[in-house]
Order: structure tokens, then sequence, then C-alpha cells
């Protein structure tokens, strides 16, 4: 009985973990929810056009700069205010310097 309870354990885990990257529109859909929490009053139609924007560049960064892109994607994730979301990139670049 331990073993199927084991056996199923790791097959969830092994299948929810893939689902667990930050992909580029997870990302900037976090960004966005913090960001309609500072600023009550944004328009939809404007929060689309910097959706579709950050999709397009963090893609463009997940190829091109990987280290980059799951540096910043896991602060994001982290973030619990804008502020700080706003703050990965830089954090992230400084990161990349070194």
């Amino acid at each position: 009985m331990k073993q199927g309870v084991v056996a199923i354990v790791v097959c969830v885990l092994f299948l929810a973990l893939p689902g667990c990257k930050m992909t580029p529109e997870k990302v900037c859909k976090k960004f966005e929810d913090l960001y309609k929490e500072t600023k009550k009053d944004a328009k939809e139609d404007a929060l689309k056009k910097k959706r579709e924007r950050c999709v397009e560049s963090m893609k463009k960064m997940q190829e091109k700069q990987p280290d980059y892109y799951k540096c910043a994607a896991d602060c994001v994730k982290g973030a619990s205010k804008f502020d700080d979301a706003k703050g990965c990139y830089k954090s992230c670049a400084g990161k990349m310097k070194k």
C-alpha cells in the first residue's frame, strides 16, 4: 500500500512540476495583477496593450537570455507588491553582470 501511495505522489509531482514553470504569459499576468492593485483606475484597453508588449518582450528574453529570464520570472513570481516586481528586472540585470 505504501509503495502505491509513493508512486502516486511521484507521478503527481512529475506531472505538476512542468506546469509550475513561469511562462511569459504567467509572468506578465502576475505583473499586471500587481499593477492593478496599485492603479485601481487602470483602463482595460491600455492594460491589454501593455500585456501584449510584456509577453512579446518576455518571450524574446526567454529565448535570447534564458538565465536573465529565469531570474526575472522567479522574482516576479515571488513579488507581493508592484514596486517589488518592477525592481526584479534591474535586480536580475545586476546579477547577470557579476
